[in-house]
């Protein structure tokens, strides 16, 4: 047994050891990030007024504005749920290739609230403003940028990248199973009409102006031919969002001229696992590298 004396020694003792633990060890905020020779990870950074506003962001060691572009990674969820960590382990493998990589969380839809498409892509934009302004601190670069979706999070990427882009800041965009035609109800959920299509648009197609609203939402309808290079990556099986919605896409982009891949993944459903996670990972890294 310590006497009373010893406890009290040792406990002095812990206190310094703490203390001067915590203050040699730097403390990194986003505004006073660590040197650019260091790899370092942020969790949930704040980006805008709403609780769901937040990102995880990744900074690979050795990074510069001259040789690191950013990849932004928007999770799924049929814009009702979901989070950034559904991406945690992308992040973290495509920043040891050098990418600087955010995945960021977004409002979700509610008539309630009055929040759809135009407040969900706001919040978006707001995650882009927010990691460009601060990409020199970073040093990363503010003007390559690459957007990777799956599922709603695909539909968000393409539909950023062909309408919010007119700096073309966004150099590229992936699209892992993502809806693109809000109008063709019989290729998603068995031909029923999606109730959550009309909670994200705020509206039901019922006249020419609640159309104009469903296509302004839908990739399909808004890629230009000045559109970025798009990567579509679908399963074969997958119920959700099936297979024809990315054959249909590819069609137009090539139509239209845009540089386009589909990569169809056989025997995969909505959610990549296994093999055909690892080749959906490796065409995307190969896409992403070859345009950022």
């Amino acid at each position: 047994m310590f006497t009373r004396k010893q406890s009290l020694l040792f406990f002095v003792l812990a206190l310094t050891i703490s203390l001067f633990g915590s203050f040699s060890r730097p403390h990194y905020t986003p505004d006073s990030p660590p040197p650019a020779g260091k790899k370092y990870m942020f969790k949930s950074i704040v980006y805008g007024p709403d609780y769901r506003n937040t990102l995880d962001l990744v900074l690979p060691k050795n990074r510069s504005v001259e040789n690191t572009p950013l990849i932004v990674f928007i999770h799924g969820g049929a814009w009702v749920l979901g989070n950034k960590d559904y991406f945690r382990r992308e992040i973290r493998q495509f920043a040891d290739s050098g990418f600087a990589c955010a995945s960021i969380n977004y409002r979700f839809v509610s008539n309630e609230k009055n929040i759809h498409h135009k407040e969900i892509t706001s919040d978006v934009l707001l995650a882009l403003d927010y990691l460009r302004a601060h990409a020199k601190i970073w040093n990363i670069s503010p003007d390559r940028i690459g957007l990777i979706g799956h599922s709603a999070g695909g539909q968000l990427a393409m539909i950023i990248a062909y309408t919010q882009n007119a700096d073309r800041r966004i150099k590229a965009v992936v699209s892992w199973a993502g809806p693109a035609n809000f109008l063709d109800y019989a290729q998603i959920a068995g031909g029923k009409k999606p109730n959550v299509f009309t909670i994200y648009t705020g509206t039901e197609a019922k006249t020419k102006a609640d159309t104009l609203l469903w296509k302004q939402a839908s990739p399909f309808w808004m890629v230009q031919s000045t559109s970025v290079p798009t990567l579509l990556v679908q399963g074969d099986h997958d119920p959700l969002v099936p297979a024809r919605h990315a054959e249909e896409m590819k069609v137009k982009l090539d139509s239209l001229g845009v540089v386009n891949k589909l990569l169809m993944l056989p025997y995969t459903g909505h959610i990549y696992v296994g093999k055909s996670w690892r080749v959906a990972k490796d065409a995307t890294y190969s896409w992403l590298k070859e345009r950022l």
